[in-house]
């Protein structure tokens, strides 16, 4: 009865038909109940239906409405009511068929197992037979396999043992009953067959069948299921052989758990779908491999339909792409048969669907625009173009991304189009401006004015020219000209007279970047140009202009400092602070230009703006006060007086000199005296007025007889309680009158020749004695140690220990070489400093080289007083008595030292007084006619016959040196201005900025030659390429010469560059042009060693050598003289280029080559690099880094704190610390925590 009531049930799920949808089996339905419309309810299997029923039956009737039929008695009306009243042997039938049970079992989860295992773990489970009691079918698409038992046996018990085996449970492998089918599948069946005459053939009983509940066409596999109402209808059908429209079908059990027919031994394989393969555009593919990231996101879309891509190589001309089936295809089970049949569709639609996003398009472009549409398209990462020709482009990429690029592409090229027709219309007219009223213009919105009225009309201003360039159509052109001469014929303007200063620094800078800085920068619209000494200002408007001319006056201003010393201008630290100075004020807004003083010029001039004219004012008049020295006198009543402040304030007179401060006391003339910096010797005086005006001073008479003795017996005890009890000092009026007699005595001294030479210096001989002499600065005639005995040990006295203690510091870096002099403090005597010169035993075996160390240790001394900036020396017998040379062979050599040693120094330099002192009348006399002799002689003495070679002379005159090459070309070198120069060209240099004006030498031709000079030279400087190491030549104007050659110059690079083979083009295009030029004279200035830093020895060799290789290698004929013209003030130069003109001289003659020969040169000559052996010691000079050197010790320039701050020191101090690292540095702190050791 349960059976019945069940399939009663699903009837009345399935309609009134009474059967069951072709997806859901009997066994489905019968485990659900409907509960009501919408309510699906599970249904027990084995529980019978009217207990079921009965569960439900009493809510279910409850919740029906009044009037309603129960929902089981409205359910079978529906499924119609003769169902229900069927014969009794259709119940009985169906019970039957409930109660057999299916012979066949389904192994799940057999992935990996073999038919051949499964049988045997089958055999094992039941102990049946495999082939004779069962049969296994595998269907490895659904990893399961369906055991189907020949021999009645109780599958269900069977079912319980599999799942109890352990292999089984090992396996993981299940087993269940597979159900009793009612449907097969029927295979091969003809195309456009109807499920009509599938019905009438199945139900026909020829064809063992019976009645068919529902059919389904599979139409793709050309199948069909064809479900029967009794299961004992299959075995009737699957007995026969079907011809269906006299086509042959094949039949097989079909069972819908499985979604799959059991097929026994003929189950058919199945096979893989073929792989695919599709063209791709080659510049598609291009794009695909230039961006990361695409092909493996394409992988990852078509992984879910079941496909991997194989990609064609990199550089393949026909690129194709290979769909195959993963590995993925074979996990679909159910649906394997179907997505196998339809995989290759599907994945060619998928792939090409996402293909689709990128599109491949040929574009055809202008060349002249297509470039700037090129570089905008290419900052799109969705794109690629590749190049074709000329004219066609392939763009490539995402087909947003690529669309909207045709779209630009095919703008520009209409664009390019109406362009060039409107090109073949346009003319081009110009219309001349000068650069301030274009500026005036140009920041009144002139450009943007014209192309809101006309977009394609072209402006453009040529500075060279100066001129407006208009390009257009005719009536466009014209009618903007028209208004640009209206606009300049109303331009205001005026003219404003300023100091000279300030005009040549307006002469000097580019007017347009001051104009935007004065003006613009405080939204004035005026610019400024220059007009023979007057500024014309232009403006938009005529407030504009009195605005502008008071920010000019207020902005721009000039101060001037006197520099009473002008060596100060020569030393090396005063360079470094101009180019430190220049440097910064360049490179910011406030430019400022420093004047330095030129010929016998004393004043400095900065001109700039205001703030930074006063910030470097101030920083240069601090170097001038610091390094000046002054000198200043107390008058004093009384020796004692000065004895007093000498013993009782010593720590004001010492700390005074810690600030650079030297202070003596003159008991013969009752003076104090202060010397040191301007900046301090006043602070000085002031302190010890005071001091002096606090004292003091009474002559007390004693008329007593006896009270002279009775005082000097006691002197010392007087004295001592004087000076405990009321803290002044007593002295005798005799003993100070003594004293100053004896002072005479000592300071006595006789003058017996003067001779002022050239430059204003005199050279004296006295007859005195060197011990109190009253100079500057004594020498010394030292042996090697610096041991002052002997001869020397009554200076030593005279000096004090003192002097010999810093002689013994000197000592320890090792033994002094003959020629050479170094210089000390002078312990207690008069002068302010000595010089230890040492001079050479004399040999007459090698009597030239002793001449020569002794004129160089006297040559030495020399530039060592002139570099202290002493006023006066004395010299004495400085090898005629402790070294034994012959007294006149010394005292000639120590006058020819001198001569030729002070023309080398210029006229300007700080020495004024050489004194020659001896003690004996027989060397005095003999100084006196030597010296008389000597600088009475013609400057223009022939040289010595000896030196003389072939057609070369090396003479002086009119305080020039001149040397004549081989093939008779005429080398001077010339001490003057360079506006005194009279040759036919005269060389200029300027800076890789080429900002006119600046340097030295270039403002003094600016300002003889006059403005046009500069226009000119800006006007070639834009013709023609302008970089180091090139010449711009224009006309010399008003200077005495027809040409000037403006010499590009980079600064100089330590000889690691191109510098020197720059200068050396220089030199040799110079020359070349002025042969070309028809011309016979050249001036050339020390090029380089001003502002470029070039080092002098450098330059003066590297222009020789030119000289003389282009007198050697060229065939010239006009060219007869090339000038070397130093100023007379550049002692470096002087120095540098006498010498290197000595030295060629000298290289040719043997008898001076042979005075040489003890000067032996260690390395060949390369510029930036010199060696040369003395003795033992080995003098290297090397332009370079310090930090670099690798020697066991390297000097470093601090102040007694430690701290530099100013000067070159500072630099050289930084850069060292900079290089030494943080442990230097701490102990260099810890040596200035310690400067009163010091």
């Amino acid at each position: 009865m349960a059976a019945v009531s069940t399939a009663w049930f699903c009837g009345c799920l399935v309609g009134a038909g009474g059967c069951l949808p072709p997806t859901q089996s009997a066994a489905d339905c019968s485990r659900h109940l409907l509960m009501s419309e919408r309510v699906l309810l599970p249904l027990p299997v084995g529980q019978s239906l009217p207990s079921v029923v009965h569960q439900f039956q009493l809510p279910l009737l409850m919740a029906a409405p009044d009037g309603e039929l129960p929902w089981m008695e409205k359910c079978c009306v529906a499924a119609g009511q003769q169902h229900l009243l069927e014969k009794s042997h259709s119940v009985e039938k169906t019970a039957e068929q409930s109660a057999e049970t299916s012979p066949s079992v389904v192994l799940e989860n057999v992935e990996g197992c073999s038919a051949k295992y499964i049988q045997i773990l089958l055999e094992n489970v039941s102990g049946l037979a495999a082939d004779e009691d069962f049969t296994v079918e595998m269907i490895p698409e659904l990893n399961v396999a369906v055991a189907t038992f020949l021999k009645s046996i109780d599958t269900k018990e069977f079912v319980k043992k599999c799942v109890q085996n352990k292999r089984a449970k090992k396996f993981n492998i299940t087993a269940r009953l597979l159900e009793v089918t009612c449907s097969i599948k029927a295979e091969d069946i003809p195309d456009n067959i109807s499920p009509d005459s599938l019905r009438v053939y199945f139900e026909n009983a020829q064809n063992g069948g019976g009645p068919v509940s529902d059919i389904q066409l599979c139409s793709d596999e050309n199948s069909a299921i064809i479900t029967f109402c009794d299961h004992k209808d299959l075995n009737a059908v699957l007995e026969k052989q079907h011809l269906l429209e006299q086509t042959p079908i094949s039949v097989h059990p079909y069972y819908h758990s499985l979604g799959t027919a059991l097929y026994g031994e003929a189950r058919p394989v199945i096979k893989m779908p073929d792989s695919v393969v599709v063209p791709l555009d080659p510049y598609i593919w291009k794009f695909l491999q230039g961006r990361d990231g695409l092909t493996e996101a394409i992988n990852k879309e078509m992984a879910v339909c079941h496909c991997c891509l194989k990609w064609p190589q990199a550089g393949c001309a026909q690129p194709e792409v290979t769909l195959c089936p993963s590995s993925s295809i074979s996990e679909q089970k159910k649906t394997l048969i179907k997505l196998i049949k339809t995989w290759k569709q599907y994945v060619s639609t998928e792939f090409s669907r996402i293909m689709s996003r990128y599109v491949a398009i040929k574009c055809k472009v202008s060349s002249v625009e297509w470039k700037d549409v090129k570089k905008r398209l290419m900052k799109d990462a969705g794109l690629i173009i590749v190049d074709i020709s000329e004219e066609m482009v392939v763009i490539a990429g995402n087909r947003a991304a690529v669309d909207r690029a045709e779209k630009e592409v095919r703008e520009c090229v209409e664009k390019a189009m109406e362009e060039s027709e409107r090109e073949k219309q346009n003319i081009e007219i110009s219309v001349s401006i000068i650069p301030g009223k274009y500026a005036v213009l140009h920041n009144a919105g002139l450009e943007e004015n014209i192309h809101k009225e006309y977009p394609c009309l072209k402006i453009s201003y040529d500075d060279t020219k100066k001129t407006v360039q208009l390009c257009g159509l005719p009536a466009e052109v014209y009618k903007i000209k028209a208004n640009l001469l209206e606009k300049l014929l109303n331009m205001p303007w005026t003219s404003v007279n300023i100091d000279r200063n300030i005009f040549l620094y307006l002469l000097s800078v580019d007017s347009k970047t001051v104009s935007e800085m004065l003006f613009a920068a405080k939204k004035i619209n005026v610019f400024y140009e220059l007009e023979d000494d007057t500024v014309i200002l232009f403006g938009e408007a005529p407030k504009d202009l009195i605005e502008a001319e008071k920010q000019l006056k207020a902005s721009l201003a000039y101060k001037s400092i006197d520099v009473e010393d002008c060596e100060i201008t020569k030393m090396m630290e005063w360079s470094c602070l101009l180019a430190f100075l220049r440097k910064k004020y360049r490179s910011s807004q406030e430019t400022v230009v420093i004047r330095e003083p030129i010929g016998k010029e004393n004043t400095v001039v900065i001109t700039g703006f205001t703030e930074a004219v006063e910030k470097v004012y101030q920083n240069l008049c601090d170097f001038i006060d610091r390094n000046t020295q002054v000198e200043k006198e107390i008058p004093a009543k009384s020796v004692a007086v000065l004895h007093f402040v000498e013993k009782e304030k010593s720590a004001l007179v010492d700390e005074l000199g810690k600030k650079g401060v030297t202070v003596r006391f003159h008991p013969r003339t009752l003076r104090i005296s202060l010397s040191g910096p301007r900046a301090e010797v006043p602070k000085g005086v002031t302190v010890l007025e005071k001091v002096v005006s606090s004292l003091y001073l009474k002559d007390v008479q004693i008329g007593k007889p006896g009270a002279k003795e009775f005082f000097t017996d006691r002197k010392d005890t007087f004295i001592f309680e004087a000076k405990q009890k009321f803290n002044c000092l007593i002295r005798l009026k005799e003993e100070e009158q003594q004293n100053s007699e004896n002072i005479d005595d000592k300071e006595e001294r006789k003058l017996h020749y003067k001779q002022t030479v050239q430059g204003g210096v005199d050279v004296l001989v006295y007859k005195a004695n060197l011990c109190n002499y009253p100079v500057d600065v004594v020498v010394n005639a030292s042996n090697e140690d610096l041991k002052l005995d002997g001869l020397t040990q009554a200076l030593l006295q005279a000096a004090g220990p003192e002097l010999q203690a810093e002689c013994d510091m000197v000592r320890k870096n090792g033994r002094l070489q003959p020629g050479c002099a170094v210089i000390t403090g002078a312990g207690k005597l008069p002068c302010k400093q000595v010089i230890h010169a040492v001079g050479p035993l004399w040999k007459e075996k090698s009597a030239g080289k002793c001449v020569y160390l002794l004129k160089q240790a006297i040559k030495m001394s020399l530039h060592l007083a002139e570099t202290y900036n002493h006023r006066s020396i004395a010299f004495p017998s400085v090898s005629g008595g402790i070294f034994g040379f012959p007294l006149q062979k010394y005292v000639n050599a120590i006058v020819s030292a001198i001569r030729n040693t002070l023309e080398e120094i210029s006229g300007d330099s700080s020495l004024k007084e050489i004194h020659l002192v001896a003690t004996e009348e027989e060397t005095v006399q003999i100084l006196c006619e030597t010296v008389k002799k000597m600088f009475t002689m013609k400057t223009s003495s022939p040289v010595p016959q000896g030196e003389k070679r072939g057609e070369d002379l090396c003479m002086e005159r009119d305080g020039e040196e001149m040397i004549t090459t081989e093939e008779g070309l005429c080398i001077r070198v010339v001490k003057k201005d360079i506006i005194d120069a009279t040759t036919d060209v005269i060389v200029n240099s300027v800076g890789t900025d080429l900002e006119f004006g600046v340097g030295p030498l270039c403002r003094v031709l600016l300002e003889e030659a006059g403005s046009q000079l500069k226009i000119e030279f800006d006007k070639k400087k834009g013709q023609q390429e302008a970089g180091s190491g090139n010449v711009l030549c224009t006309s010399g104007y008003t200077l005495a010469c027809k040409f000037v050659f403006h010499a590009i110059l980079s600064p100089w690079d330590r000889g690691i560059g191109q510098a020197s083979k720059d200068l050396e083009n220089i030199v040799n295009f110079c020359l070349t042009k002025t042969e070309e030029l028809g011309l016979n004279s050249i001036t050339f200035p020390a090029l380089g060693t001003g502002g470029f830093r070039y080092p002098a020895t450098v330059v003066s060799k590297l222009m020789f050598h030119e000289v003389f290789k282009f007198s050697s290698s060229h065939t010239w004929k006009n060219l007869q003289e090339v000038n070397f013209l130093l100023h007379p003030n550049d002692a470096d130069n002087i120095q540098a280029f006498t010498c290197e003109l000595k030295r060629r001289q000298i290289g040719k003659g043997c008898d001076a080559a042979s005075q040489l020969d003890f000067i032996r040169p260690v390395s060949a000559e390369t510029l930036g690099v010199y060696e040369m052996q003395f003795g033992s010691i080995t003098l290297k000079i090397v332009s370079g880094d310090i930090t670099k050197e690798d020697t066991e010790v390297i000097v470093n320039i601090s102040n007694q704190t430690f701290d530099a701050t100013t000067g070159i020191a500072l630099w050289v101090f930084k850069a060292i610390m900079d290089a030494a690292g943080s442990d230097v540095e701490d102990e260099i702190d810890q040596y200035g925590m310690l400067k009163h050791i010091f």
